[in-house]
């Protein structure tokens, strides 16, 4: 429903601008529902820079992630290993062509590479 989507858009906007206070939890998981609402209208281009997302709401996301997917930046969030983990099977498994991937300044390492 486009009227939905229209308010839930603005709602969004009025958090992003500060005027609607919100602790990091709260922050942390709407960014989550408009990444999971962004795949589920199947954009190519999904950026959740600096969100503080960690490898739980990896897990929420992967179910989501599809083949039209080709831009994914994840950067300055706190994934670890075991979140890298669960996101190149995700990506594996829906056979998604990202051509631009960014996991910059997480908390991955060389068991996660």
């Amino acid at each position: 429903n486009q009227g939905n989507s229209n308010a839930q858009n603005n709602i969004d906007q009025l958090y992003r601008s500060g005027k609607v206070k919100e602790s990091p939890e709260e922050a942390t998981q709407r960014e989550i529902q408009i990444a999971i609402r962004n795949l589920q209208n199947k954009w190519s281009n999904l950026q959740i820079i600096n969100c503080e997302i960690g490898d739980e709401e990896i897990k929420k996301i992967c179910p989501y992630i599809h083949d039209k997917l080709t831009k994914l930046d994840l950067s300055r969030n706190k994934i670890s290993d075991e979140g890298n983990k669960y996101l190149c099977e995700a990506i594996k498994l829906n056979t998604s062509i990202i051509t631009s991937l960014d996991l910059s300044k997480n908390k991955i390492g060389d068991k996660g590479m």
